[in-house]
């Protein structure tokens, strides 16, 4: 994972051309760069004029307060991250976040979501077993789609692939 702090000043090299509306990136992880955005900007030379890092977090707890369920952090150059909490009884809804108050310029109307998608390869070489290589690309290939899963629409969704062999 590439440090926010790096993406910034190759973005300062780069110089990007800025697309119109919001980017959604989902990522697990809420201090580094999304693969998908560096991913993109390596790729297209593109980044939109407002950009959102979003984590969604489930808790050990039931349910999680509304009041503090969002923590929203501004950064630089119109990008903020922000951690969205759930307790392991509730689903977490991706829209219903945007439409906080924390969000007030993010319309859902201009907004598209990046998805990192991984693809698990097997590999005959050292490693798990073969088999268990094979069940656990199996699994993975028919695992709930994240959009069903954070409530996003599929028409707003682009996803950003990579391939890992195991």
């Amino acid at each position: 994972m590439v440090p926010l702090e790096d993406f910034f000043e190759l973005m300062v090299v780069e110089r990007p051309a800025r697309v119109p509306g919001t980017a959604v990136y989902l990522t697990s992880n809420d201090t580094g760069t999304p693969p998908a955005l560096l991913q993109g900007l390596l790729h297209m030379r593109a980044v939109h004029e407002k950009v959102l890092l979003l984590t969604i977090v489930t808790e050990k707890i039931a349910r999680i307060p509304n009041r503090e369920r969002v923590e929203v952090i501004e950064l630089q150059d119109g990008f903020t991250r922000a951690k969205a909490r759930y307790g392991f009884m509730e689903t977490p809804d991706v829209p219903q976040v945007l439409e906080r108050s924390e969000f007030e310029n993010h319309s859902l109307e201009y907004v598209t979501f990046f998805l990192g998608r991984e693809t698990v390869l097997p590999n005959r070489e050292a490693g798990m077993a073969l088999w268990r290589e094979r069940l656990f690309a199996f699994l993975t290939r028919n695992a709930q789609p994240a959009t069903a899963f954070f409530g996003i629409p599929p028409s707003r969704v682009v996803e950003i692939g990579s391939q890992i062999e195991l």
